[in-house]
């Protein structure tokens, strides 16, 4: 016979043994709810990209376009100071992104440096052409492309304009004087190649998690939808990153670049925007330079 000090140990173990095998046979009840809410629901391809056509908010993720339920679940309203951030893409050296922005970069005449802009005018004597336009890499600028079928308007805004930070207080004078008071003068410049011409709007900008990008974005979307009623607003955040990192000069991080392309095989004329890997725009236009729906 056992000591009852032995019978105890064995009863122990019984009961250890018990136990191990309901924890593997019976999953905690919760187990399955956590794996539920810890699993990419959102899209893990490309940041959220926020559109608006006739002052509707509408949410794309990558090239998809979602309907207005989901862009409210996944992207928050853009005005509201809800907007979320999704995960960048992966950027790599062998994009498409990369590969335009060093073949653009030659080009001068089709290149805008930090802190400028440019004016293309697309008509019957180039329409049929490739183009390809980029600018600086962004850190922390805020780029804005405005594009139709008969031009294209690319403006470079600085994060810091020397001592100045004009995004920290959107309603500040100097918001005004270096950002918002010269896209409305550009605006109004180039409104022949805009006006009546359905135009698209494409920013990028850092994370709008950050209230200051956002409300200064709204500013400028407030402006242009102001301008072209029939215009749509494309906005697609990047993440913030140092200048000092050397290991992004061979990715797409930071990269913008757009594509002028003529038709291919009886096609349409094309207008393609790129943030860093992400395909934010791609527009389809007739002959005449009309926006194709």
């Amino acid at each position: 016979m056992y000591t009852p000090f032995v019978q105890k140990l064995y009863l122990l173990l019984l009961v250890g043994l018990f136990l191990t095998w309901q924890v593997l046979t019976h999953p905690v009840h919760g187990e399955s709810h956590a794996r539920y809410l810890i699993s990419p629901t959102l899209e893990p391809s490309g940041p959220a990209v926020l559109h608006e056509r006739g002052g509707k908010l509408c949410g794309l993720s990558c090239r998809r376009p979602d309907g207005e339920a989901q862009a409210n679940n996944r992207a928050g309203s853009f005005g509201s100071g809800s907007s979320i951030e999704l995960q960048p893409g992966a950027i790599g050296a062998g994009s498409e992104t990369l590969r335009l922005y060093r073949e653009v970069k030659r080009k001068q005449e089709f290149f805008v440096k930090t802190g400028h802009s440019k004016f293309w005018e697309i008509n019957q004597g180039n329409r049929n052409a490739r183009q390809v336009y980029s600018t600086g890499v962004c850190f922390g600028c805020t780029v804005v492309v405005v594009a139709s079928g008969r031009g294209i308007y690319l403006h470079h805004f600085r994060q810091e304009v020397g001592t100045l930070s004009p995004f920290e207080d959107p309603t500040s004078g100097k918001f005004v004087e270096h950002v918002l008071g010269p896209f409305d003068d550009h605006l109004h410049a180039y409104k022949r190649s805009f006006e009546g011409q359905r135009p698209y709007m494409v920013v990028a900008t850092p994370g709008l998690d950050q209230p200051r990008y956002q409300n200064a974005v709204n500013l400028l979307r407030r402006s242009f939808s102001d301008e072209f009623r029939d215009g749509e607003v494309r906005v697609q955040p990047y993440r913030l990153r140092s200048m000092g990192d050397a290991a992004l000069k061979d990715t797409a991080a930071g990269k913008i670049v757009l594509q002028w392309l003529p038709p291919s095989n009886g096609g349409d004329h094309r207008l393609i925007a790129r943030v860093e890997d992400n395909v934010v725009l791609d527009a389809h236009y007739n002959g005449a330079g009309q926006l194709l729906s």
